[in-house]
Formats: structure tokens, sequence, C-alpha cells
């Protein structure tokens, strides 16, 4: 989806971590909770980007604590 499809839309939300805007392809992801009230989160993309075509990919990994 574009740039500008929705406001504040949520199915970015991976996309919004990385920094990167306006791109399609897949997206993969897990979660793993190793201890009471820990929690880690890894999250990998590829994909291209709308405006100029080129290849965008990007990594993210997370860890919460409860």
């Amino acid at each position: 989806m574009g740039q500008n499809v929705a406001f504040a839309p949520l199915y970015e939300m991976f996309l919004t971590d990385s920094g990167m805007n306006n791109v399609k392809g897949w997206e993969v992801g897990a979660e793993y909770i190793p201890f009471t009230n820990v929690m880690f989160k890894i999250q990998y993309f590829n994909g291209k980007k709308l405006d100029s075509d080129r290849d965008a990919e990007g990594l993210f990994g997370q860890v919460n604590f409860f």
C-alpha cells in the first residue's frame, strides 16, 4: 500500500519501528517468552520501495519486561 493510504495505519507497525515507509513485501517474525514477565521479539522484512522500485530490507529486535 502507498504512503498516504490511511491515517495512522496499524499494518505498518513493524515498518514504522524500523523507519521504513512506502514499501511492499513480506515480513516474518517470532516472539519467545524465556522467563516470567520477559518477552523477546524479532522481525525481518524484505521487499521493494514503491516510489523508486529499489530493494528494502529491515531487521527489528525488541525485549519487553512486564
